[in-house]
């Protein structure tokens, strides 16, 4: 019952430099296997961040709260179009480390749809806690 798919996006910057999303590759993947709409601009960056990859739990968390946010366009659905608000989104991310980024994102989301709409999450690799 997933309405749509997105992912968590990257700064431009690091999109530039990278030349692409890879959470963006994957949650593509899954919306076209799951028949339904990919979204991959809901979410954007608000900063840039620091990249997570050394930093505690505590400091990934301090690091990307209020780093995402709704765009916009997407605040304002029209009741008479077939783009109603979505009930339930699939967030993607290439790794699941501490959950910081997508508690980030997820909160984002519940802040612009609402608390009745679901978030349901999926990633590539799971990094358990040393």
């Amino acid at each position: 019952d997933v309405d749509l798919v997105t992912c968590v996006p990257l700064h431009w910057t690091r999109r530039f430099r990278r030349g692409y999303n890879q959470a963006a590759v994957i949650a593509s993947e899954l919306a076209r296997c799951l028949a339904v709409q990919f979204s991959p601009d809901i979410l954007k960056r608000t900063r840039r961040t620091a990249t997570q990859t050394r930093l505690s739990v505590e400091a990934k968390a301090l690091n990307v709260a209020g780093a995402f946010a709704v765009r916009r366009r997407y605040m304002s659905f029209r009741a008479q179009s077939r783009d109603l608000p979505p009930r339930h989104i699939l967030l993607v991310d290439d790794v699941f480390t501490t959950g910081a980024t997508l508690t980030a994102c997820a909160s984002a989301l519940f802040e612009a749809f609402g608390p009745e709409l679901r978030v349901s999450i999926a990633t590539l690799a799971c990094v358990p806690r040393r």
